[in-house]
């Protein structure tokens, strides 16, 4: 059939052959290498920003130190353990002073350590209003204590008790 064509038509044939050839490697290599070129080249533009970002950020000068907690906000102890037993003393009249069940209150080592500060598991129970009370009572007081992991957890039947699962910490400093 090749056979009864013209030369001519032969040799177009031939590069039409050839071109749809070509076409199809660009189309199986280059498009998506240059696709792959593309991608690393809008990536490492996106690094280059962050590095540059964080060159800035590095060279601020550091913020002034801030002032040292106030006396009045933490808990004066001898010790770190005399601090613990302190804070879990102060939880366990605050709860008991708004109608609530203490259940647990073990003194411990805040996670992560803090050579300043002590913390103490506790598990209470009772009344929504006085475990409220008790929420504002203990962190708005002093000495400053904050929850650092709570659970609270609702009655299972209405008008039961609420119950509290939390670490207390608070910053220590030597007896005065």
């Amino acid at each position: 059939m090749i056979a009864q064509l013209s030369p001519f038509t032969r040799k177009l044939l031939a590069l039409t052959i050839l071109f749809l050839l070509l076409a199809g490697v660009i189309n199986l290599l280059v498009v998506p290498l240059v696709g792959l070129v593309h991608d690393n080249v809008a990536h490492l533009a996106d690094v280059r920003f962050e590095r540059l970002r964080l060159e800035t950020i590095e060279a601020r000068p550091n913020p002034p130190p801030g002032d040292p907690v106030p006396q009045e906000l933490y808990i004066h102890a001898a010790d770190a353990r005399a601090a613990a037993a302190q804070l879990s003393s102060l939880i366990t009249a605050a709860a008991q002073g708004n109608g609530l069940t203490v259940e647990q209150s073990t003194e411990s080592l805040p996670d992560p350590p803090n050579p300043r500060l002590v913390a103490a598991q506790i598990r209470l129970s009772g009344p929504e209003a006085g475990m409220m009370r008790f929420l504002n009572a203990l962190e708005g007081g002093k000495p400053l204590v904050r929850l650092a992991q709570w659970t609270l957890a609702a009655p299972d039947a209405p008008g039961g008790p609420m119950q509290l699962d939390a670490e207390a910490v608070a910053a220590w400093g030597p007896a005065r």
